[in-house]
């Protein structure tokens, strides 16, 4: 949990759950935590990608459903499209 933490980027949060778990002090559980986030980062593990916050989910699915209506229109202006295409070859005088 306390990696997850560090690679979240949220170490103020890893330093009090740390406190928590262990009881030690502030700065003994800064020096811990700093400490193993420099150990993270010598293994190479790299920080976990941000979440989306719930705003940002909203404007997402806005945009994607966007972008739905627009294909939709778009299918039915080419089905109507060439439905009048095949009518026109089928019966060419017949709009004149």
């Amino acid at each position: 949990m306390l990696d997850d933490l560090i690679l979240a980027g949220r170490t103020i949060a890893a330093i009090k759950a740390h406190r928590e778990a262990t009881g030690v002090s502030l700065s003994a559980a800064r020096a811990a935590i700093e400490q193993r986030a420099a150990t993270l980062r010598a293994a190479g593990r790299q920080p976990l990608p941000r979440r989306l916050t719930f705003g940002e989910w909203i404007r997402v699915v806005f945009i994607f459903g966007i972008i739905g209506v627009v294909l939709c229109a778009l299918l039915v202006f080419v089905i109507v499209m060439g439905m009048a295409l095949a009518q026109a070859i089928v019966n060419p005088h017949a709009s004149r």
